[in-house]
């Protein structure tokens, strides 16, 4: 449902909407400010400017009015709309692709991931002193695991637990606790360099120990066999990505809507 936050001298006002069409319609008209409006304002001593809305999504009102909205879809302001994070620029960007050109995209797109993320965590790996690069190519792979469950969720910024832990659940062996990786390893590694609740210990160059645990619990995770993991993951969802085209779709939407690091000529002054 949309949801027009009015931003005016009546300050918090709020219209519903099942129909974008019908928002967009009421939130050009209600910010509109003509130079004959303006004349008129002004004679009754009336000195705010024109209203400024917020087209929000929420699932019902409740949940607007306890700010657990999503981020405007647009901004309106004298009469003209400013699309923002959240429009669907996502699904028209796909609209304006075919299935073929979008399945060409792909198989350009494909090579560049492995250049600029797998081939990265092979380099890290390979080194030989074992406390050199493995935490960070640990931090790499949880990271590389949110790259593409955003992918394969198709835009997953404010889903990015749902898109995280869906991935894993779809590609990753059943060994795997989708949610404990998601809550201890990636959310402990990436934003406070630990392993939340010690569900995990790392290691590197131990196969034999990946997947053992201790008395206490802990999950032992071996580099390699994680990257292993992760690789034959992330070829078993591109090949899907070849063959499905709504995951195609889904892809090409996160493609328009975050795009993906890649070289850029510059010529300096």
């Amino acid at each position: 449902m949309y949801f027009a936050l009015v931003m005016s001298d009546t300050i918090g006002e709020i219209q519903g909407f099942d129909d974008e069409a019908e928002l967009d319609e009421f939130a050009i008209e209600r910010t509109s400010f003509t130079t004959e409006e303006q004349a008129e304002r002004k004679a009754k001593g009336n000195t705010y400017g024109p209203s400024v809305v917020f087209a929000l999504i929420a699932d019902n009102l409740d949940q607007l009015q306890e700010n657990n909205y999503k981020r405007p879809v647009a901004i309106y302001l004298r009469g003209e709309r400013y699309d923002c994070v959240k429009r669907k620029p996502t699904k028209k960007c796909a609209s304006l692709l075919t299935d073929a050109q979008k399945l060409t995209w792909f198989k350009k797109f494909r090579p560049q991931f492995d250049e600029w993320v797998e081939a990265p965590t092979q380099r890290m790996i390979a080194v030989v002193d074992k406390e050199a690069l493995a935490m960070p190519a640990f931090i790499w792979l949880a990271c590389a695991i949110d790259w593409l469950a955003g992918f394969w969720y198709g835009g997953s910024q404010g889903n990015v637990k749902q898109a995280y832990v869906g991935f894993i659940s779809a590609y990753f062996p059943p060994k795997y606790d989708a949610i404990e990786l998601y809550d201890s390893l990636r959310n402990g590694l990436v934003h406070s360099y630990t392993i939340k609740n010690k569900k995990y210990g790392l290691t590197h160059h131990e196969p034999e120990n990946h997947f053992r645990s201790n008395e206490n619990g802990t999950v032992v995770l071996n580099l390699e066999d994680l990257f292993q993991d992760w690789r034959l993951a992330k070829n078993a969802y591109f090949d899907a990505v070849e063959n499905d085209p709504e995951l195609l779709e889904k892809a090409f939407n996160q493609y328009c809507l975050e795009g993906f690091l890649n070289h850029i000529p510059v010529n300096y002054l």
